[in-house]
This record gives C-alpha cells, sequence and structure tokens, in this order.
C-alpha cells in the first residue's frame, strides 16, 4: 500500500468457469484417486500428525470424510471432528455422515452425545468452546482419528487443550491457509504437511474460478498513520479511517457499478462498518443490501442467508463472519473494503468468490481447460 492515496479491492469471478467443483469432490464415489487424498490417506495410516493445506472449494470436507473412513475400516476406533464455528460442526457431521455411513453425533451448546449410555456414535463432530469444558465425557482410548477443522487455529490454547487431552491419538488438520499473522507455527502441533495445494495452483488446475481484480483508487485515503498489531494493520486505527462516511460513499458507489446485477459480498473493516457499507448501498440502490455480524440470532441468520441464496438482495455485507466456513457458490464478486497485511485473511475473502458452481465436473479426473 501506498502512503497517501489507497485503494480498495474488488474481485470478480467470471461466469464462463464459475461451475467447477473440488479438487477433490465427488469423485471418491469412484473407482481412483484424485492427487492428495491418497497421500493425505497413506501420511495418517502411517501413524503422522499431518496438516492439509487445499483451498476452499476443493473438496476438504469431502477429503476428510474418507479418510475418516478409511482409518474407521483399517484401525477401528471413533472420530473426533473439532471446529470453531456451528456451520462448520454441521456441515462437516453432513458430510461425514454420507461419505462414512456411520452414525454422527453433535457435542455443541445444548446438544449432547450420548457418552453415558450403551450408544455411542462412531463419529463425534464437536466445537472447540463446548468441548473444552466437556472433554472429560470422552474416553481417548476409544478415539482413532481427531480432524481439525481450520487447523490454522489449531495453535491456540482452547484447540491445545482438547489435542493434549486426546494425546496418542492421530491428527490430521485441514486448513486454506496455515500461515498465520503472529507467525505461530502450526509444527508445534502437526508434524508434517501432508499435502500442500495452495490458490493460485487450483485456480490454474482449472479447479476453481479465476480471478479477475480491480481496485478503486480513492483520493484522499491515507493510511499511513495505521499502526501494526500482532502482524496485521490495527483494527481500531483502520476502522476510524474506513468508517468516514465519504470513503465509505467512494468504496460501494464504484463497487455496485462494476457489479452490475451479480451476487456480491463486502468484506469491511468492522461490524459498524458492514452496517454502514449495508446502508448506503441501499441509499443508491433500495433493498439491495443486508448486513450480518456474529451476534446476530441465528435465526435471522439463517434466514438472510437464504435469502441471499435466493436472490432476494444483491450485497452482503460482513467484517469477518464469512472468511470461514461459507459456500455460496453464487458470488460472483468480492470486495474487500478491509486493508489488512495478512495474506491468510485476504486468501480467506477472495476464497469465497472463488467456489465454482455445482455440477458441471462433479466426478472427474481432470479440470476442463
Amino acid at each position: 500500500l501506498g502512503s497517501v492515496a489507497q485503494t480498495t479491492t474488488v474481485f470478480e469471478m467470471p461466469g464462463a468457469l464459475e461451475a467447477a467443483t473440488s479438487l477433490l469432490g465427488q469423485v471418491f464415489g469412484f473407482a481412483a484417486f484424485r492427487p492428495g487424498q491418497e497421500e493425505i490417506l497413506r501420511a495418517v495410516l502411517a501413524g503422522e500428525d499431518v496438516l492439509a493445506v487445499m483451498p476452499t472449494g476443493t473438496g476438504k470436507t469431502v477429503c476428510f470424510s474418507h479418510v475418516a473412513q478409511q482409518m474407521m475400516s483399517d484401525k477401528g476406533g471413533r472420530v473426533l471432528l473439532l471446529a470453531h464455528r456451528e456451520e462448520l460442526v454441521r456441515q462437516a457431521a453432513d458430510k461425514l455422515a454420507a461419505i462414512t455411513g456411520e452414525r454422527v453425533a453433535i457435542e455443541m451448546g445444548e446438544e449432547y452425545s450420548a457418552e453415558k449410555t450403551a450408544w455411542r456414535a462412531p463419529v463425534v463432530c464437536a466445537t472447540v468452546q463446548t468441548l473444552n469444558k466437556r472433554h472429560a465425557r470422552f474416553d481417548p482410548r476409544q478415539f482413532t482419528l481427531v480432524i481439525v477443522d481450520e487447523a490454522h487455529h489449531g495453535t491456540a490454547d482452547s484447540y491445545r487443550k482438547i489435542l493434549d487431552y486426546f494425546k496418542g491419538v492421530k491428527i490430521l488438520g485441514v486448513t486454506a491457509t496455515p500461515d498465520r499473522a503472529d507467525e505461530i507455527a502450526l509444527g508445534q502441533v502437526f508434524e508434517s504437511t501432508a499435502f500442500d495445494y495452495e490458490l493460485p495452483d487450483a485456480i490454474h488446475d482449472g479447479w476453481l474460478v479465476p480471478i479477475e481484480q480491480q481496485r478503486i483508487f480513492i483520493e484522499g485515503l491515507d493510511l499511513s498513520s495505521v499502526r501494526t498489531t500482532a502482524g496485521d494493520l490495527n483494527a481500531g486505527d483502520v476502522e476510524a479511517i474506513m468508517r468516514r462516511e465519504e470513503v465509505i460513499h467512494r468504496v460501494v458507489g464504484p463497487t455496485l457499478e462494476i457489479a452490475g446485477d451479480r451476487p456480491t459480498l463486502f468484506f469491511a473493516s468492522s461490524v459498524e462498518h458492514a452496517y454502514a457499507m449495508a446502508e448506503i448501498a441501499n441509499r443508491h440502490k433500495p433493498d439491495s443490501a443486508r448486513a450480518v455480524d456474529g451476534t446476530t440470532p441465528k435465526d435471522l441468520r439463517r434466514s438472510t442467508l437464504a435469502a441471499f441464496k435466493r436472490g432476494d438482495f444483491q450485497f452482503l455485507c460482513n467484517c469477518g463472519v464469512f472468511l470461514e466456513g461459507f459456500d455460496e457458490a453464487r458470488i460472483a464478486v468480492v470486495a474487500m473494503a478491509r486493508p489488512t497485511k495478512s495474506r491468510a485473511l485476504y486468501a480467506q475473502a477472495v476464497g469465497r468468490g472463488t467456489r465454482p458452481l455445482p455440477g458441471t465436473v462433479d466426478g472427474i479426473a481432470l479440470a476442463p481447460d
């Protein structure tokens, strides 16, 4: 970023190639493995605690579900899935049940798996927050594999407490972004990287939607005074600058022109900034934008996302709610109105728009040219 005039970036996802699906997708229902899954499976079966790096839209959930199925078949025992958000837990539970054919229990909030009865689910999906309080309900000796979704969080104390409790159980971590802004090494948790496939690789190989980038020049936007905290731009400093109404207008107006009538996801510098962008977008184009944050009631959040998916409104604004676990392939434009020095955060945001539409290359061995 320059010292005086700054830019915000809008990413367009061309419709012509929106229809590719996962690198490792539904192919596992066929005879052959694609590259990566076989390497991950071999490493886990060999007894290593491994990390798999796979970008959004390349089949992380499908991949670890097949690894779980194979581990239970070859080694016996149960499987535990750890994630930090409800959406991730429920997505994983659905996929694990479909692929393994096993009963899946959820340990989250007011939901309990039946650990005190004779019936115990072969697969348990849990939030880290809940399992930190309830890990003693489980006998680690019954488990053969712990899967850590969004594994770049795995060095946090909340994760380490659980992994220490399940010490001796093999770990598979999956993430799209293995680097952390605070530079804490994931090697503290994982012994090796079994598969490393980055976003540019998947785009180059034809499995994800290519990115067309446009920058909006904002006269007078100066980030030179913004401090760096824990490896990224200080959130409070950035928010104070980006929340200025004239700046928001200069971000939102051109973005609306670029987006046309295409579904668009805005990333803001704060919750307040997200709602302000939605409000100004609605001034430009009435009833076109809504915002969601971490405190939005679950029912309202679900209904808002369902409305976005149906096309009831065009612009969905957020700060960090949709950086992980949000898989809406209709998104054609990502507006990055959140300045950052974090490559991982940037890749997570842009990755929300690279997921292809389903139905075109599901189950094939090679992506189209």
